[in-house]
Order: C-alpha cells, then sequence, then structure tokens
C-alpha cells in the first residue's frame, strides 16, 4: 500500500489593516465616460480595422466580449453589429444636439449615465465595508422596503388586509424562476383553497403570444405546461385588446397567467389605464393568478404611470393573489452586479414567508449586497431620488427620438408603407414584422448585422455611428422584401 501523500502547510502571513484612500467613491474614478474612452483607446489598437460598432461591449468597437450562446459567428467575426440584446449603459450614445465628450453640457446620454453613476456612488464606503456580509436570505431590508413602495406606490395600504413578502432576487430571471418555483409548490401542495380551483396535477402558465422566450424556459423548467393567450395580431404587430379579453375568459381557472407590466417586450404595444381595469375583471372573475414581468418601470411613460396595471390588479379584493418579478437592470443599470425582487401578495391570514426563505436558501442562498445598499440609498433619498427620476426621464426621450429616426428612415426607404404603430409603442424595442429568414441572412452576410429573426430592434444598442449602418442596410436589402411587409406594418388598432 503506497503512503498517503502529505500535505504541504499553507505559508502564514500577517494580516494588514488596508488603508483607504477615501472614504467615499469618487465618480470620476469608475465614471463610464473614462471608461468608454479608455476602452476605445485599447480596442482601437487591438482591432483598427473594425468597421461596426460591436455593442455586446457597451457600443465600444470591440472584437471579442460577445457574450456565449447568441451566433457561434458573433464570437469571431470582427465586424459586427450585434442587434440581439437591449442595454442602457453608454450604447445609446445619441445626442439630443451633437454629444461632445469635452463638453459641460452634454445631453447624450453618457452625461446622463454619469450623473446616474454619481448619485450611485454617492454612498459612503466604511472602511468595513469593503468586506461584503452576507445579506439574510430575503435580501437587504432597506432594499427591500424601498423597491415595495417603488412598485406598489409609496402610500399604499396593502399590509392592512393582505400578507406581503418581499425578496431580493438575483436579476428579473431570477425573480421569474422564484415565482415559478414557488406557485410550482404552492400549487401542488394546495388542493382546494377557498373560493379557488386550482391545477394541481399539471399547473399551467398562459403567456402572451408574443413575449420574452425565457418566460416559456423559465416556467418550463419548472414543470409548467405552457399555453399561449392572444395578445398581439400576428399579421401586424398591433394590439389585440378583444382577443386578449376572450383569450383570458377561456384559460382554465386557477391557472398562473403572466403579464408584462409595461414596455410590452418585444412589440412594445401595453395596455390603457381602461384596458388594465377590464384585465382585472377577468382576473378576479376567472380566480387566475397573475404574475408580472416589471423589467421596465419608468422607461415607458414614467415611474408611477408604469406601475399602473399592477397597482390596478393589486387593489382587487376579486385577485386574492398576485406576484410581480422586477428587475432593476434598466432602470438602475446594474445589469452585471444582477438584483431584482420578487413580491408576494396574499390573503392576509397566508403567510409564505418561510416557504420562500426555504427555496431561496436552495438556490443561492443569500444576494448580493451592495448594489443592493446604493439603490436603497437612492430610493430612500428625496434629493437622489428625483435626480435619479430625472437621469429616467433622460434616457426615455432619447428612446423617444431613436423610435421617431428609426420611423422616418424607414419611411424614406419604403416612403408607401404606414409605419406609425411603431411610433405609438413604449421602451427599448421594436419589431420589423413579416421579414423572412433569408432577410436576416443577408443582413449578417452580407452587412455584419446579427438582428434575432422576429424582427426585435433594441432601439437603446443603437449610437449614431451603428443606426447610420444598420440604416445603410435597411436601404440596401428592405425594397427586396416589399412584398413580405404588404399588411405587416398597419396603423394600430388600439391606441395604447
Amino acid at each position: 500500500m503506497s503512503a498517503s501523500p502529505q500535505l504541504k502547510p499553507i505559508p502564514s502571513t500577517p494580516w494588514v489593516k488596508p488603508t483607504p484612500t477615501s472614504k467615499k467613491i469618487s465618480s470620476q474614478q469608475i465614471s463610464p465616460l473614462q471608461e468608454a474612452i479608455s476602452a476605445l483607446a485599447t480596442a482601437a489598437a487591438e482591432n483598427p480595422n473594425a468597421k461596426l460598432i460591436d455593442l455586446t461591449v457597451g457600443g465600444l468597437k470591440s472584437g471579442d466580449g460577445t457574450p456565449a450562446g447568441l451566433h457561434p459567428a458573433l464570437s469571431i467575426d470582427p465586424q459586427k453589429l450585434n442587434l440581439f440584446f437591449g442595454k442602457v449603459y453608454e450604447n445609446l450614445v445619441w445626442a439630443l444636439g451633437k454629444l461632445s465628450l469635452n463638453s459641460e453640457k452634454n445631453d447624450g446620454l453618457l452625461y446622463v449615465i454619469s450623473k446616474a453613476n454619481e448619485i450611485f456612488n454617492a454612498l459612503v464606503y466604511k472602511p468595513e465595508k469593503v468586506f461584503s456580509p452576507y445579506l439574510p436570505s430575503l435580501g437587504d431590508p432597506n432594499y427591500r422596503q424601498a423597491i415595495e413602495k417603488l412598485i406598489l406606490g409609496s402610500n399604499h395600504d396593502m399590509r392592512e388586509h393582505r400578507h406581503i413578502t418581499t425578496a431580493q432576487t438575483i436579476g428579473g430571471t431570477g425573480a421569474l424562476s422564484l415565482a415559478a418555483q414557488f406557485l410550482r409548490k404552492h400549487l401542488h401542495n394546495q388542493e382546494n383553497l377557498v373560493n379557488e380551483k386550482m391545477l394541481v396535477n399539471e399547473p399551467s402558465v398562459f403567456v402572451p403570444n408574443s413575449t420574452w422566450d425565457n418566460h416559456k424556459n423559465i416556467f418550463g423548467t419548472h414543470g409548467f405546461n405552457i399555453g399561449a393567450y392572444n395578445y398581439i395580431n400576428v399579421d401586424d404587430g398591433t394590439l389585440n385588446f378583444n382577443g386578449l379579453e376572450k383569450s383570458l375568459n377561456q384559460i382554465p381557472e386557477g391557472s398562473v397567467v403572466v403579464l408584462h407590466a409595461s414596455c410590452h417586450n418585444p412589440t412594445g404595444q401595453d395596455l390603457s389605464p381602461d384596458q388594465w381595469g377590464g384585465i382585472s375583471t377577468i382576473l378576479g372573475d376567472k380566480k387566475l393568478i397573475p404574475v408580472f414581468d416589471n423589467a421596465y418601470q419608468g422607461l415607458a411613460q414614467g415611474i408611477n404611470e408604469d406601475a399602473l396595471g399592477i397597482r390596478t390588479i393589486i387593489n382587487n379584493k376579486d385577485i386574492p393573489r398576485v406576484l410581480i418579478a422586477s428587475s432593476n437592470s434598466k432602470n438602475f443599470m446594474s445589469y452585471g452586479e444582477r438584483i431584482g425582487s420578487l413580491i408576494i401578495i396574499n390573503p392576509r391570514d397566508e403567510n409564505h414567508e418561510a416557504e420562500l426563505q426555504g427555496i431561496i436558501s436552495a438556490n443561492h442562498k443569500n444576494p448580493v449586497t451592495h448594489v443592493a445598499q446604493r439603490i436603497a440609498f437612492v430610493l430612500n433619498n428625496s434629493t437622489k431620488f428625483t435626480q435619479w427620476q430625472t437621469a429616467i426621464q433622460k434616457y426615455r426621450e432619447l428612446l423617444n427620438i431613436r423610435r421617431t429616426e428609426l420611423k422616418k428612415a424607414l419611411e424614406e426607404i419604403l416612403p408607401n408603407m404606414p409605419w406609425d404603430n411603431m411610433l405609438g409603442s413604449h421602451g427599448m424595442f421594436c419589431v420589423l414584422r413579416g421579414l423572412p429568414k433569408e432577410f436576416f441572412d443577408e443582413l449578417r452576410n452580407q452587412h455584419g448585422i446579427y438582428m434575432p429573426k422576429d424582427g426585435r430592434v433594441p432601439l437603446g444598442n443603437l449610437d449614431e455611428t451603428s443606426f447610420a449602418a444598420f440604416k445603410a442596410a435597411l436601404n440596401e436589402l428592405l425594397p427586396n422584401y416589399q412584398e413580405n411587409l404588404i399588411n405587416k406594418q398597419l396603423p394600430a388598432s388600439v391606441q395604447t
């Protein structure tokens, strides 16, 4: 028998308390503007022949850094324009006037993001906060309280007649996954809740007929049967409210229904206040369980306006339970730090907090620390909150400008086509509907532009340079596919 290997002792080194250089993180040290300039200089030296902007790394010219899982060629094609993901950050360097990096009066997004980061980094980090202690499994209490007020309303009285559990999650995707796990376990264990008919053996979730693809993946992974309800007219991309009402009335009682709170992804076609009221009545009558995907609060019409659908539903006493999965990736520019929330509203006599904590412990145990502190700091400080709202408003205006410019470009290319439904939509995306696979293949092979085949255009990914390249490609290719677009781009039948 061979001898056991001998383990070498780890050398001991004395611990030296770090000496902080500053009690406050300077926004100038880590501003997106400086990061952008540095990255541009590095990228230019490494890849001087790249002709288009790689939007996967924040709107900067680069030949690498492409996220895996999109398209194999994206990782090796140095001359590419990625229109797969929508991002805030620096990748919408679109000016209300001409953006000058040396001007103190910039109105472009670089200025907005720089000011926003100044707000976020205004939290004073004491030396002991360099280390990240574990948060409770439900997350930072100040963040949870602040995000609950942001979504439900600062003066909401839900706790007087409902039980509310709010959990900090790993982004919006983590919030949806946690919602799916909670509902799967809850529906499986509860056979006949009072006044509710639950689908115990085969729980079902219904998503819009045009939706974020990951909705199906998330709920399917957790054992739900996936169905679809009418939301969008498949021919023209407009809102089909009559079909929506009819579909919801046909869904079996006790089913789960996923709703987009605002900035419907991918179409941007949102419901009006009156339409939300009609949906609320159906949900209550059918005892359906709404799960809101609240990924873009503030980017459609405003912080409170974008939460109107949520607040309408939760105030309907005939809807005993509501789940709200939210993301802070967009409205707090925290893509890489993965923070979101799940709010579960139940009847007052139902407390599922321990059940939710058990699921979280099996998933990720504890959420992230510092970004939660920064967001809570902004939301709980009236001055910083006002500044944050101003930054969100500016970005919203920039998206609307980009949408208008794209509509103008399309009208120049195909002047006889009615593109108005695109202008009437909200948020970070719009859709070029009706184009065949061959169009997107040519877009990629001839122009180095990678775009989803559903025609979704992330407006935030188009800065001045990349928009010009995208417009040139559309100008060359779109006339060849005009027949595909006939009857596909019609004026909106329902104003939203």
